[in-house]
C-alpha cells in the first residue's frame, strides 16, 4: 500500500475527523463514535499493527487492526489498512469488503480535503490491488487512476503502466474476428499469468 505513513496519534485524529465527517452521498443510518476514553488502546492497535505490517506478519497486523476497529468501526483509515492486510492474507472478499466501507466513508475524491487525500489516494490503490487478485483488471485501471487523480505517486503510475501494457498485449494478440468474451479471457490470462516480481511491483 501507500509508503507513507501516519504517527498512530496523528492518524486517531485523522479517523475521528472522517468519522465525524462521512461521504455526503454515503451517510451512515448510525454515525459512528469515537470512544475518546479509549483512544490509548486505538494507538497501540494502530502501532502494533503497522509494526506487524512492516515485519511482514500479515495475521498479526489483521488481528491488531481489528482490535482497533472494535473500538472505532467508522475509522475509514485503518478500515482501509485492514482491508489491505486482508487482502495480503489471501481474504480477497473480506479485503473488498473493508476497502469499499472506508471508501464509502471518506469524502468523494473531487470535494477531498488535503488532510484526507493521503487516505483516499491509499485505499483507492488499495482497492485496485483487490480487484486485481480477484482477476478484474479493467476495475483495477479504473481505480489506479482515480487514486493518481487524488495524489500522483510513483508506485501507483508504474502499477497502472504495467497493467495497461499486459492489456494492450493481450488485445494485440487477438484477430480482428475477435468477440469481447475472447479479449475477456485473454486479458485475464495475460493478468493472471504475469510473474510474481511483476504483480507485486509497486506495493
Amino acid at each position: 500500500h501507500s509508503p507513507d505513513e501516519t504517527a498512530p496519534g496523528s492518524a486517531a485524529r485523522t479517523e475521528a475527523a472522517a468519522a465525524e465527517r462521512p461521504n455526503e452521498s454515503a451517510q451512515l443510518s448510525t454515525p459512528p463514535l469515537f470512544d475518546r476514553a479509549r483512544a490509548g488502546e486505538i494507538h497501540d492497535a494502530i502501532r502494533e499493527g503497522r509494526r506487524a505490517s512492516s515485519a511482514a506478519r500479515w495475521s498479526d497486523a489483521l488481528a491488531s487492526f481489528d482490535r482497533a476497529l472494535a473500538i472505532l468501526p467508522g475509522a475509514p483509515r485503518v478500515r482501509c489498512e485492514a482491508g489491505y492486510v486482508a487482502h495480503r492474507v489471501g481474504q480477497e472478499q473480506r479485503a473488498a469488503r473493508d476497502l469499499d466501507l472506508a471508501l464509502s466513508l471518506l469524502p468523494d475524491p473531487e470535494n477531498v480535503p488535503s488532510e484526507l487525500r493521503v487516505p483516499l489516494a491509499m485505499c483507492l490503490f488499495n482497492r485496485g490491488l483487490v480487484h486485481a487478485a480477484l482477476d478484474e483488471p479493467g476495475r483495477a485501471a479504473t481505480r489506479y487512476r482515480a487514486s493518481l487523480a487524488v495524489r500522483p505517486h510513483p508506485a501507483v503510475r508504474a502499477r497502472l503502466d504495467a497493467l495497461t501494457a499486459r492489456l494492450r498485449r493481450a488485445a494485440a494478440g487477438l484477430g480482428r474476428s475477435a468477440t469481447v468474451a475472447d479479449l475477456a479471457d485473454a486479458v485475464s490470462r495475460a493478468y493472471v499469468g504475469c510473474s510474481t516480481v511483476e504483480c507485486e511491483e509497486g506495493d
